[in-house]
């Protein structure tokens, strides 16, 4: 999605190499995808 902010940029597609060490990337995938379907539901892109 286009809407992205401080919070959200944690969860991007490009960050999860660089916090991967810690968790494993589709972690954080759910996570982004939890994100896009609450930011949709309230119509924020």
């Amino acid at each position: 999605m286009a809407y992205r902010s401080a919070t959200y940029a944690v969860f991007d597609d490009d960050m999860v190499y660089h916090v991967g060490l810690s968790a494993p990337p589709h972690t954080f995938g759910v996570y982004r995808d939890l994100l896009d379907a609450v930011y949709g539901t309230f119509g924020i892109n």
